[in-house]
């Protein structure tokens, strides 16, 4: 293939591929160009340009699948890259206690080969190599985690052929744990993990780098291990730092060992000048090539986008922005709330119109027929069926034994509004959620949430026009095998947005089992004596929203908590959402809430709507159903 001709098709590709480039990256800003003798990725996020390396890709012969999963595996940190740059440039103080550790073998290795008087084993020295080991490490460990990332969001590299011929691909790059371990077992395994990834634990050699990564974590191998719980990071929208405790806590220990059982295997020779042996020492021994960005420009790169950050953090507290990490919030947390507020503006919108009708409606004066009152009006209907009495009194003179005349009177009362109005939702946040469910929980719960406080604002604006004041309260509860209260009635100001940002980041699908019973009846006892009286007589009302999506792990003690609730005269409405085949599940759901339960099913596309149908029903009935006597 000619070079002008390869080019040519390089950015064609890249043009075509826009959409991919867009979700890998997350940022739609960052445009794509070719480096005709680049060798290696290059990311420039102040000009928003990522440089992709033709003459890498000339030189494998590189076709267009080989291509884009290169541009894919770039791409996929990114997203962490920008969110939380300081986690990674940090990563050399994260990992010191391991860094003196493995410093303290190597002084000691020197000292028993008797060169720890040699200027290449000196403490700076051996500290600095240490750390470009443990660097390395990392970077291998970040390498298997693109291929997670790329293979969950390109399926098309899920396909064995597909997949077969990435990996031998990657096996002429020298990716792999190739060659004999002898000393180099720690630098070996955690490319380890990439060629077990592509080609199975089996292709590994017999050592001790495959001992390692089959060595048994809570009865798996740790290589199938550290797949499933990086899998569900992933479904999960983790994050970096997520990942990055699993490896630090599973895998660097396997690591560590590794390397001092290679440091006792080391012969240490005085060096020719500390120059050579210290560079002799450090690097690691790759030596096939890869596109992968240098240290140095990971580094620049990394820098770039935490100064950045820095700038945008600034300009919020300049504009006077409230700082929301006294209450726990944090930057991915917000990251993630202005996702689903974005996305759900189009409902809320609409949300707006229809609480701005409502609460008009509510306004106005209503006729009430108050019967025994004759305003000496003819009714009509029935003049027309007594007619022959009407003509024979009209003889007579005499029209006081006709029923003619209307003896009902519409009289104007005004409609009447409790005084205060709590709704509670209750969302499931057990381990099944994490199945796909997550995302339109987060959406549903966001909704509901952010147009209860538009109509709250409005209430305030149209007290006087309602003709009562009424205080609207919600709180949110996340329930698993335990249960709490997120989002609080009691919560004002920042308090309030933060935890209602919190109520969103926190559902995550990490609270073991389906205890709902425990949560609804946690929600009974905070219900005082006072408002038991004020539920009865209509000055408070109560409403429960509950979202599960599977059948309750103890369903007497739930039935039980949805009666106790109802005889406190608080409303519960319910939705489950799960298999749509689920027999048991749904007649569990049926046996515990009735007719006030609806029934999704694989349907969870149906549950924003579906909750906000059932929120505006209610409210409707809350605005239009009483009036005053």
């Amino acid at each position: 293939m000619k070079e002008k001709s390869f080019h040519d098709r390089c950015a064609e590709l890249l043009q075509r591929q826009e959409r991919m480039c867009q979700l890998f990256s997350g940022d739609q800003r960052l445009t794509y160009e070719i480096d005709d003798e680049g060798e290696t990725f290059s990311f420039l996020p102040k000009q928003l340009r990522v440089k992709v390396p033709l003459d890498f890709f000339r030189q494998i012969h590189a076709d267009e699948s080989q291509l884009l999963w290169h541009l894919y595996a770039a791409l996929a940190l990114y997203p962490d890259w920008q969110k939380n740059p300081e986690n990674f440039l940090s990563r050399p103080e994260s990992y010191r206690a391991e860094a003196e550790i493995m410093t303290g073998c190597m002084l000691a290795r020197a000292r028993k080969c008797g060169v720890e008087n040699d200027a290449a084993y000196q403490p700076s020295v051996i500290y600095a190599y240490v750390q470009d080991e443990i660097d390395q490490f990392l970077q291998d460990m970040d390498r298997f985690a693109s291929c997670l990332i790329v293979e969950a969001k390109a399926p098309v590299y899920r396909e064995e052929k597909t997949r077969k011929e990435i990996g031998e691909m990657l096996l002429l790059e020298d990716s792999f744990a190739g060659g004999e371990e002898g000393n180099d077992a720690h630098r070996k395994f955690g490319a380890a993990f990439t060629q077990a990834f592509f080609f199975g634990t089996e292709s590994l050699e017999e050592g001790r780098v495959k001992k390692a990564i089959e060595a048994p974590v809570f009865g798996e191998p740790l290589f199938v291990f550290l797949k499933e719980q990086e899998t569900q990071l992933l479904i999960r929208r983790a994050g970096a730092d997520a990942r990055e405790q699993l490896v630090h806590t599973f895998v660097m220990p396997a690591f560590v060992k590794l390397w001092k059982e290679d440091i006792k295997r080391m012969s240490l020779q005085p060096s020719g000048t500390g120059e050579e042996m210290h560079s002799g020492q450090t690097q690691p021994k790759r030596t096939g090539k890869r596109p992968d960005q240098t240290k140095e420009n990971r580094r620049r790169m990394l820098t770039e986008m935490q100064d950045e950050k820095q700038e945008r953090e600034k300009a919020v507290r300049q504009a006077g922005q409230e700082d929301l990490s006294q209450f726990g919030v944090t930057g991915q947390d917000m990251a993630l709330f202005r996702h689903y507020e974005t996305l759900i503006r189009p409902q809320r919108e609409q949300m707006k119109r229809f609480w701005q009708q409502l609460i008009g409606e509510a306004a106005r004066e209503t006729g009430v027929k108050v019967q025994g009152v004759t305003k000496g009006e003819l009714d009509v209907p029935i003049l027309i069926r007594q007619w022959p009495a009407f003509v024979e009194a009209q003889q007579k003179q005499n029209y006081r034994g006709l029923q003619i005349f209307d003896e009902w009177e519409l009289q104007k009362q005004t409609r009447i509004l409790p005084e205060t109005l709590d709704i509670s939702f209750v969302i499931d946040n057990s381990g099944s959620m994490r199945s796909g469910k997550l995302q339109p929980a987060r959406e549903a719960l966001a909704i509901v949430l952010l147009s209860l406080q538009d109509f709250e604002k409005y209430l305030a604006a149209q007290a006087l026009a309602a003709h009562t004041k009424m205080q609207l309260r919600t709180e949110t509860w996340l329930f698993g095998t335990g249960c709490r209260r997120v989002l609080s009635f009691g919560d004002k100001n920042v308090r309030r947005k933060a935890d209602t940002i919190l109520s969103i980041a926190r559902l995550s699908g990490t609270d073991g089992t389906t205890d709902d019973g425990n949560c609804l009846e946690q929600i009974g006892k905070a219900i005082t004596q006072t408002e038991e009286r004020e539920l009865a007589s209509g000055k408070r009302i109560h409403l429960i929203f509950e979202v599960t999506d599977g059948a309750s792990s103890f369903p007497g003690a739930a039935k039980a908590a949805v009666a106790s609730l109802r005889q406190k005269n608080v409303e519960i409405q319910a939705i489950e959402i799960g298999l749509k085949h689920d027999e048991e599940a749904r007649k569990t759901f049926q046996y515990i809430f009735g007719d006030h339960g609806t029934f999704l099913g694989d349907q969870t596309d149906r549950l924003p709507q579906t909750l906000l149908e059932s929120v505006r029903r209610q409210m409707v009935s809350v605005f239009k159903g009483k009036s005053m006597s």
